[in-house]
């Protein structure tokens, strides 16, 4: 199997849409293709999520230690930077961009759901956007890796029942909130449960997304060896899976409101589609770049491209950092600033930060993490 570059380059304009997206409400007159969905972005990363590591793991984890190794590499990948931009956001963002109050009783759980990944999980918004925004995400990724062995166990024979189980389940997740009528994600609410947080941000729904995935890899792997190599026929089916994406966006998203008859505010399918309806794209899109056969693949696969996917993580993580530091000093020292000058700034700023991240944390992080694993795993076999 081939390394997947294209995929690693695609996660930097997954994380880039995601910024551009969340860069709006600070520097609104500056636009990019003003309407596109670029929080489609969080859904791309939950597909390709389940993809990977079904690619990965196809194996399963029969060998004694497997399991416990493959933990450790998924904590030794994102939790130190996940802890370095915690440290970052609770020193250099005021009370009220980190979403929480500079006291309170609940704040040192918080803290400690949020340090331990497991904010996302509690469908509040006072929890699941503390402190770095964005690190919900990571948190609902950490409950897909919490799940992955189970899920993928035997997934060769098993995927035909696991994955619609798991739709299921998640259609039943998002009725009885409907039913519910758990009202959408209001700042002025903190503590109030929201269809936003358990649609949207909860892993219950979005792992949906992440078996999405796994079933994608599994088409994968049983067809990688075949088929044809013509160039062209694959860039049409590269160029198609592109266009699939923009086809659900505006088709499907618009499901939930024709077949929903009441409350579409605080309507939980609404909230769903209105973000997970473009996963079936990614899923063609993921499998089709991983072949790797048409010319929009080769592409992606350059280095410098795939040196900008290698770096996507930390570009992430930072980015609302610094969108909140924008917003703090907008009025005083950046007042003589125009908002184009300010958004070139910011992603030069934005991105040497990602690389530092990415060199001087996330890197070495990865690798000691790696050895340990490996010598512990070696040791255990031994």
């Amino acid at each position: 199997m081939n390394k997947l570059n294209a995929l690693t380059t695609l996660r930097f304009f997954a994380a880039a849409a995601i910024v551009i997206e969340h860069m709006r409400a600070v520097l609104s007159s500056v636009t990019l293709f003003d309407g596109l969905p670029y929080d489609y972005g969080v859904s791309f990363f939950f597909v390709l999520s389940g993809f990977i590591l079904t690619c990965v793991y196809k194996k399963g984890f029969e060998e004694p230690g497997s399991i416990r190794r493959y933990y450790a590499l998924r904590v030794g990948r994102i939790w130190p930077l996940h802890v370095t931009t915690f440290v970052l956001a609770a020193f250099l963002l005021p009370p009220w961009l980190k979403f929480v109050g500079p006291e309170g009783p609940d704040v040192p759980l918080i803290a400690l759901t949020n340090v331990f990944l497991v904010n996302s999980w509690i469908p509040v918004a006072r929890y699941f956007f503390s402190y770095n925004g964005v690190s919900w995400s990571i948190s609902t990724e950490m409950f897909f890796y919490l799940m992955f062995p189970l899920l993928v166990r035997d997934w060769h024979h098993t995927w035909k029942w696991k994955a619609p189980l798991v739709w299921c389940l998640v259609a039943l997740l998002l009725s009885i909130s409907t039913a519910a009528g758990f009202p959408d994600f209001d700042p002025r609410t903190p503590l109030a449960i929201s269809s936003v947080g358990i649609a949207y941000i909860g892993p219950f729904a979005r792992i949906s997304e992440f078996v999405m995935g796994m079933v994608a890899a599994g088409f994968y792997l049983r067809n990688v060896d075949r088929g044809g190599h013509n160039v062209w026929v694959w860039t049409a089916i590269e160029i198609a899976s592109i266009c699939s994406i923009g086809f659900l966006w505006h088709h499907a998203s618009s499901l939930p409101m024709l077949i929903a008859g009441h409350r579409l505010d605080t309507n939980a399918w609404v909230v769903f589609f209105g973000h997970s309806c473009a996963a079936p794209g990614f899923a063609l899109l993921i499998t089709a770049m991983a072949f790797g056969r048409g010319l929009c693949s080769k592409i992606l696969s350059v280095r410098p491209m795939v040196l900008l996917g290698e770096a996507s993580f930390a570009l992430y993580l930072i980015h609302q950092i610094l969108i909140g530091l924008i917003r703090v000093h907008r009025d005083d020292w950046l007042r003589d600033y125009s908002d184009a000058q300010l958004y070139v700034a910011y992603w030069v700023v934005a991105l040497a930060c990602a690389f530092a991240l990415w060199r001087f944390i996330e890197m070495p992080a990865r690798d000691m993490v790696k050895k340990i694993s490996i010598r512990q795993w070696t040791a255990a076999k031994a």
